[in-house]
């Protein structure tokens, strides 16, 4: 079983149910876990640099909760790649509110996913 792991990977995008978050924008933290056993012979290789892409341009469709960016991000690797297995953290950094937290996180694995051990 192969794993490809995209970690930390932070983007700058417009979430979150308040209009000045669309405006003034949220940091994103993405950590993507893509498993596999095979390659359809049409692949030669999984694109780690294409699934970056594929959730940049899905985070700047701007959403108002991580459920929905989530859910949005995970339907469009599966459209991308349906024979993986996924395991995807996402989390929000410095959310704007008056409590000092690092982040808001919210994670997703499919049951086919093995964890790495």
């Amino acid at each position: 079983m192969y794993t490809i792991s995209i970690e930390n990977a932070r983007f700058f995008v417009p979430i979150g149910i308040y209009k000045e978050e669309k405006i003034l924008k949220n940091t994103i933290q993405i950590d993507c876990y893509l498993q596999y056993d095979y390659l359809p012979p049409s692949i030669k290789y999984l694109d780690y640099v294409q699934v970056i892409n594929l959730l940049k341009n899905e985070l700047n469709k701007g959403f108002d909760t991580l459920e929905e960016c989530l859910e949005a991000i995970k339907n469009k690797i599966y459209e991308k790649y349906p024979f993986i297995s996924l395991q995807i953290k996402i989390c929000k950094i410095n959310p704007p509110i008056n409590e000092e937290i690092r982040a808001v996180c919210l994670e997703w694995r499919d049951q086919k996913y093995k964890d790495l051990q």
